[in-house]
């Protein structure tokens, strides 16, 4: 997408829409780049949708400047944005209250954000033109749109997800170090696939069934699951065999890139839920049908609700749930087909894909290892 130096663009998604003041060139083609494969970027205002939001880029030091002059003697209190598991990585602001609703948070990293909750307009003032385009974007997905998305009755689930050709949805839930990476990325390597997310995915109960929609992340790779896969392997080369499976020696992979290598892109049609996966590293292999009481206490602990300590707070808090209980739609997924799967290797996974999820077939067992 190109775009002029301070021309307005609208970016659209899952019935919404923001509108985007201000952004450079550079910037348009970093969000471009960043959300365009999940969400719709142009120049014009939809047909149709609701507004979510209006937010105001401004990379001119000066203005910032001034801003901070305005609040310099004003108190305010600790604020925690981003929550990673890694702590280093961790991002923390300064709130700040002022008249009229306006709230102006001072970040760690050289930005401040000026915003008013009751009419979703923001400002994002950063003395870098990129890295003010990387707050710009999380702010679009993470304090608007999910944020609204989540306000009209989806839920936050911590997964991975994909479906067949048919728009049948498979949900892969689990914590860190279950699998949920290799998963998605073997169904990558089938290449028979559409692809929805990687680590979080929103779900809505509808008439039609439970709705699915992938929000675009960067993707966590251990360099020995990079390694298990040919056309990844180039990406671990920098670490030495024995840090393959350290925790603390991950690569942000962005998703983009990953997609790239497979020669995939998002899915933009509809996708109904049609199994859930709960994955666990073992030594041998086993697949087994989960009862819905199982299911149901499986996902409740992946659940990403208002209440809960999460990694991407929703710290403007324009837009909040209505209801964090979520109890008819963990009714409805507790008996959606699901399966736990113990794998120890990234060949019974793609066996495993091949025979569980094609479309012709709503539930198969898998064969076991061979």
């Amino acid at each position: 997408m190109s775009a002029k130096n301070g021309e307005r663009i609208c970016i659209a998604y899952g019935g919404g829409y923001v509108i985007v003041n201000g952004a450079t060139s550079s910037v348009c083609e970093l969000l471009a780049s960043e959300l365009g494969g999940f969400f719709t970027i142009g120049a014009e205002l939809p047909h149709e949708g609701n507004l979510v939001g209006e937010v105001t880029f401004h990379h001119d030091p000066a203005a910032r400047d001034d801003i901070e002059k305005t609040f310099r003697r004003s108190k305010g209190v600790p604020l925690v944005m981003h929550a990673p598991s890694d702590p280093k990585h961790r991002r923390y602001g300064i709130k700040i209250e002022a008249p009229s609703s306006t709230y102006v948070i001072r970040t760690t990293k050289a930005g401040t954000f000026k915003y008013d909750r009751e009419t979703a307009k923001i400002a994002v003032y950063h003395a870098d033109e990129i890295d003010g385009g990387k707050e710009l974007r999380r702010v679009i997905r993470d304090q608007l749109f999910v944020p609204w998305l989540e306000q009209q009755g989806y839920f936050a689930i911590h997964s991975a997800a994909f479906a067949n050709t048919l728009g049948d949805g498979t949900l892969v839930v689990g914590q860190g170090g279950s699998g949920k990476t290799t998963f998605f990325v073997s169904a990558l390597a089938q290449r028979s696939y559409r692809m929805l997310s990687t680590d979080r995915t929103l779900v809505k109960l509808t008439d039609e069934g439970i709705l699915a929609l992938g929000v675009p992340e960067a993707v966590n790779f251990l360099p020995g699951t990079l390694a298990q896969f040919p056309e990844l392997r180039d990406l671990s080369e920098s670490s030495p065999a024995e840090r393959f499976w350290a925790r603390n020696s991950k690569f942000h992979v962005p998703w983009r890139l990953l997609y790239g290598r497979f020669a995939a892109q998002p899915s933009h049609s509809k996708v109904l839920l049609k199994r859930i996966v709960f994955p666990e590293y073992g030594a041998q292999w086993e697949c087994r049908t989960l009862s819905p009481a199982e299911t149901r206490e499986k996902l409740e602990e992946e659940l990403l609700t208002a209440d809960r300590d999460l990694p991407v707070p929703n710290w403007m808090e324009i837009y909040k749930q209505r209801d964090t209980s979520a109890e008819t739609l963990l009714e409805s997924m507790s008996h959606v087909h699901a399966e736990a799967v113990r794998w120890n290797g990234v060949s019974e996974i793609s066996r495993y894909l091949a025979h569980a999820t094609r479309p012709e077939r709503e539930s198969v067992m898998p064969l076991g290892p061979r």
